[in-house]
């Protein structure tokens, strides 16, 4: 008779006991299935660099208020694993003779992976200023399919002045 009483707060205890592990099991086992995922996409890479940047004053354009000079800048995307780029914006910021800056940005559109790639973005200039350093700086997103991270690059450096610059007349 008594085996017949205790079975059921037996039986009723394993279940509550059953009930309250479930949501720490699967806590446990959510962190796992993070830790897989960060795993498998970390192989995934995205690099960045810029090689070259040239001022084209032989290629400059007079515009309404100045000139148009195009920059020339050469820029290699090397990709490991899926990743595969989505997104990408040149912004180049120039020290100009006149103690200002300009600052200009292209969202780029068109790229090759692991292959040198050719890009022009034209940078405005007042009549007799010219650009003495700049910034290029290349921000964009990659994704592997699953998680999107950011990446960049940066090249500095300074273009070289006409001759006529800071000479009196």
């Amino acid at each position: 008779m008594k085996t017949q009483r205790i079975a059921p707060i037996i039986l009723t205890l394993a279940l509550a006991i059953f009930v309250l592990a479930l949501p720490t099991f699967a806590q446990g086992r959510k962190r796992e299935n993070n830790t897989a995922i960060a795993e498998n996409h970390s192989s995934a890479k995205i690099a960045i660099s810029i090689s070259e940047v040239v001022k084209e004053d032989s290629k400059t354009q007079n515009v309404a208020g100045g000139r148009s000079i195009p920059v020339r800048f050469v820029w290699l995307c090397g990709s490991e694993g899926n990743a595969k780029l989505t997104e990408l914006i040149a912004e180049l910021v120039t020290l100009n003779t006149d103690g200002k800056t300009t600052r200009v940005t292209k969202k780029m559109v068109d790229w090759t992976v692991n292959k040198p790639i050719t890009s022009v973005i034209d940078l405005p200039m007042p009549n007799d200023v010219f650009a003495k350093t700049f910034t290029l700086q290349l921000v964009g997103k990659f994704s592997d399919g699953v998680v999107e991270k950011a990446v960049s690059a940066v090249k500095q450096g300074s273009f070289p002045l006409p001759s006529l610059v800071g000479k009196k007349k």
